[in-house]
C-alpha cells in the first residue's frame, strides 16, 4: 500500500496514517492528572497487563487513562 492510498483510507476520520504507536497510562488522583511517572508501553497488551496489576482503589480517589500515541511522518 502506498502513502497516497493510506492517506485516502484515513481521510475524513481525523486519524493520520501512523508509522508506529505506543501507549501511555496516566494516573489521576482526585481529579488531577499525575504526568510525572506515567507508564509508557510499546504495545496495548503490555500496558493492559500493567494496568491489571495495579491495586484496585476507589474511583473517587484514583482513576487511570490509557492514551494511544501515534508517531507520524
Amino acid at each position: 500500500m502506498n502513502e497516497d492510498t493510506n492517506l485516502q483510507e484515513h481521510k475524513g476520520n481525523g486519524v493520520l496514517p501512523c508509522v508506529s504507536e505506543c501507549y501511555l497510562l496516566v494516573k489521576w488522583i482526585q481529579g488531577q492528572p499525575v504526568i510525572d511517572g506515567a507508564k509508557y508501553a510499546d504495545t496495548k497488551e503490555e500496558i493492559m497487563k500493567y494496568y491489571d496489576s495495579l491495586p484496585k482503589l476507589p474511583k473517587s480517589l484514583v482513576e487511570y487513562t490509557i492514551c494511544r500515541i501515534y508517531n507520524v511522518r
